[in-house]
């Protein structure tokens, strides 16, 4: 349960070598939140060094910022899903996805 005003995350982390991209899509399309100022993607992205050498993590945020009970039509029932997208040996191409499910957002004002 989410009060009133609060914000909402969805977070994703993929690792790779050259360093993963992470979009969001939203019921099976990729989703921008340019049409909403209150939904915001936030990227990090650190360096790892194992005995194989760099290992790249990124994560990928999807924040829903100051939730309001209308908001839980836009989120529940949805189908959200992260996808990582890494090149490998500079032109083969690796999609990995996770979903994610059974996602109920209760705001209470």
């Amino acid at each position: 349960m989410v009060n009133e005003g609060q914000n909402v995350t969805f977070s994703c982390s993929a690792f790779g070598v050259p360093a993963p991209t992470i979009s969001w899509r939203r019921d099976g399309v990729e989703f921008s939140p340019s049409s909403d100022s209150r939904v915001v993607l936030h990227s990090e992205e650190t360096t790892q060094v194992d005995y194989m050498g760099p290992v790249y993590r990124t994560t990928r945020m999807l924040t829903f910022t100051n939730v309001t009970d209308s908001d839980t039509r836009s989120i529940n029932g949805m189908m959200y899903q992260c996808v990582a997208v890494t090149t490998v040996g500079g032109s083969g191409r690796v999609e990995e996805s996770e979903d994610v499910e059974d996602f109920t957002l209760f705001v209470r004002g």
